[in-house]
């Protein structure tokens, strides 16, 4: 379950001392991976259409599209980045089932495509971070923590009330 291994490398990467820059070494790979992604034109920054919860994921989807490629400038990053969060929201507060691969997803982009605005996470690792990129480091990786904890809670609480869906197998 992909939430479990977040859950790992957050835990492993938070459980260390801040003033050791090697203390987020875990999310390098994906700090990186990030950066190398292709460039592409951004998404349709239309709301997602009338039409509930699955509406709202395919709006998501495209928002996770376009702040994932290479930007030019981290100004551009961050707004990506902030309309993701802004679009993600009613996924994650929802009551959904599958609300736990959601909130796993969201981990998962806090280390990616978060961590790769202004290189923070590159910097922060390295040991050279600006205030601004070592506060947004430690931001994006707590939230990262504490979605990957709700995430397990939401499947754990799916599987128990026998409405987990075949998302939560893989």
């Amino acid at each position: 379950m992909r939430w479990h291994a977040i859950g790992f490398v957050l835990g492993t990467a938070l459980a260390m001392p801040t003033a050791n820059s090697a203390a987020q070494a875990p999310a390098a790979p994906a700090a990186s991976s990030a950066s190398s992604a292709p460039a592409t034109p951004p998404a349709a920054a239309a709301p997602p259409a009338t039409g509930g919860i699955d509406a709202v994921r395919a709006a998501v989807e495209l928002a996770r599209e376009d702040a994932r490629r290479t930007f030019t400038s981290p100004a551009a990053a961050a707004s990506a980045w902030a309309r993701l969060e802004r679009l993600r929201a009613p996924l994650l507060e929802s009551d959904d089932p599958r609300a736990a691969a959601w909130l796993a997803d969201a981990a998962e982009d806090a280390l990616t495509a978060g961590l790769s605005i202004d290189s923070c996470g590159v910097a922060t690792i390295v040991g050279i971070p600006t205030a601004a990129q070592r506060d947004r480091a430690t931001t994006l990786l707590g939230d990262a923590l504490a979605r990957t904890r709700a995430a397990e809670r939401s499947a754990r609480a799916a599987i128990s009330a026998g409405t987990a869906t075949p998302e939560l197998a893989s």
